[in-house]
């Protein structure tokens, strides 16, 4: 007679492999003969941005771009700044990669220092780092069910993140804009930045849509060198089709939309002034798509029939507590050295959320730095960087196991000088995320049987028991051989009832 077994499939994260890779930066910038000599350095600045990221075997890499940027003071006390553009190409290996994972790659600057050598010339030094994560999936079967062969189960229910698919799609934006009337020509670009937005996203079976917008900002000098600095913002729609084998039309979606690199370039109109900015960026589109679903499962088994063996294997389980999903406005007051004339330019930079947890409590940590721009008493221009975070926190358990994610951006700066020494900055951080209570659980996986050792009926026709404290029917069924219903039946019992202090009449 064959065994006839029913089994459950938990599609589950395989986990993620986390590899990176550095590149140093060691240069020199000459300065070129349209700008002016160097009287101070204001900032230097690294952006790194990926065009592609690859796997080949055991090697993972990424190729790219970075920009430097100096920003100074020249020799007309005017703010003024030189860029230039180096590769990027990084690389590293690792034995057993997993199969047909998905490869996300994300870049950050390390430190960058710099030092004037003449007043044409200065030293570059730094490091860049390449982060990596190789995401993937599997599929892990256990026991639901069987009714043959005198097998016993001990069931239980849970629920469980079932992971449907997951699908990144990279792809590209691209846009000539132009200058309205009040805006003055383009002497030289400052800071370039974007994020994005999800406004929509609709699934389809195997499809997900979705639709948003990148907003840039680029914050320019003019052509004047009249320490003005000018800021724009444009908008650019997404709109994409994502392929995900298995998504269904009410699947849960967490849907991730990041800048891999960005290029903002100054161009001149037909009439020859610089009027225009050629905006080109590579997005990455990353969608993981799951299901809460309920289970059921083995906790233990036997035969009363037969010897039997089982194997039982521990499973993490997700399920999502409390989504985060909140603005908060964020104001600080600063004390900037020599006075504040004007306020040339604010930015948020190396932006970091961490998603901790201590006793009863889950903490969003936020923290970015400022970094400001601005006119001194004297009208010199001057720099400063300032420390800009906020902390969130929600309830939980205490002595449970949590997990989950979070990300802030930040948006809409405003700034109003106080006092002559004084700036308060103002900006809206945008929060999203998601807590989930974490869990283990060890399940039967597989039961084997041995036909050839048929379990022998006790001499003894009936056992009088006394429960021992912590003893369940389970137990004392699989101890004695019999079955939980069997037990109920002759002592009268009902299924949850308490048996520890009674006296229990065993058949055999």
């Amino acid at each position: 007679m064959a065994l006839e077994i029913r089994k459950n499939t938990l599609r589950r994260k395989a986990g993620t492999v986390s590899l990176s890779a550095k590149q140093s930066i060691d240069t020199r910038l000459n300065l070129p003969d349209y700008c002016g000599d160097i009287r101070r350095i204001l900032r230097c600045s690294v952006e790194t941005g990926i065009s592609s990221a690859f796997i080949k075997g055991d090697k993972i890499g990424a190729t790219g771009g970075i920009i430097l940027r100096l920003i100074y003071v020249n020799d007309e006390d005017k703010i003024d700044c030189f860029e230039t553009q180096l590769d990027l190409d990084v690389s590293t290996e690792s034995k057993n990669l997993p199969d047909n994972a998905l490869l996300l790659a994300s870049a950050k600057t390390d430190y960058v220092n710099c030092r004037a050598m003449s007043q044409r010339s200065v030293s570059v030094s730094g490091s860049v780092t390449v982060n990596f994560s190789l995401l993937s999936d599997s599929e892990a079967e256990f026991i639901s069910g069987c009714d043959s062969m005198g097998v016993q189960l001990k069931k239980t229910s849970f629920k469980a993140r079932n992971y449907v698919c997951q699908g990144v799609k990279n792809f590209d934006l691209s846009e000539t804009v132009s200058l309205e009337s009040n805006y003055p020509d383009i002497g030289k670009v400052i800071f370039t930045d974007a994020y994005c937005t999800v406004d929509s996203k609709k699934t389809v079976t195997g499809k997900m849509l979705i639709k948003g917008e990148m907003v840039c900002t680029v914050v320019y000098c003019s052509e004047k060198g009249d320490n003005k600095l000018c800021n724009i913002t444009h908008k650019m729609p997404i709109s994409q089709i994502i392929d995900l084998a298995g998504l269904q039309e009410k699947t849960e979606s967490n849907l991730k939309l990041k800048i891999s690199r960005l290029i903002v370039n100054p161009k001149a109109d037909s009439s020859g002034q610089k009027r225009l900015f050629e905006i080109a960026a590579k997005l990455t589109a990353f969608a993981e798509c799951s299901e809460i679903k309920e289970f059921e499962g083995v906790l233990d088994c036997y035969s009363t029939d037969y010897e039997a063996e089982h194997k039982c294997e521990s499973f993490e389980l997700c399920v999502p507590m409390l989504e985060i999903k909140e603005n908060k406005t964020l104001s600080k007051a600063y004390e900037l050295q020599k006075g504040i004339k004007e306020i040339c330019h604010i930015r948020a930079e190396e932006t970091e959320t961490k998603l901790q947890f201590e006793k009863d409590k889950a903490k969003v940590i936020f923290n970015s730095l400022l970094t400001i721009i601005y006119l001194n008493e004297k009208g010199v221009p001057s720099y400063a960087e300032k420390s800009f975070d906020c902390e969130l926190q929600y309830k939980v358990a205490e002595g449970e196991m949590f997990g989950g994610e979070a990300e802030g951006k930040v948006k809409n700066i405003t700034w109003n000088i106080t006092d002559k020494n004084t700036v308060s900055v103002s900006a809206e951080i945008i929060f999203e995320g998601e807590i989930c209570r974490k869990s283990k659980i060890k399940l039967c996986t597989d039961i084997a049987l041995n036909e050839n050792a048929a379990k022998k009926e006790s001499d003894c026709a009936l056992v009088l028991y006394y429960p021992q404290k912590g003893e369940d029917l389970w137990s004392i069924a699989k101890k004695y051989n019999t079955t939980i219903k069997m037990l109920e039946e002759e002592n009268e019992l009902k299924n949850g009832d308490a048996v520890e202090g009674k006296m229990l009449i065993i058949a055999r």
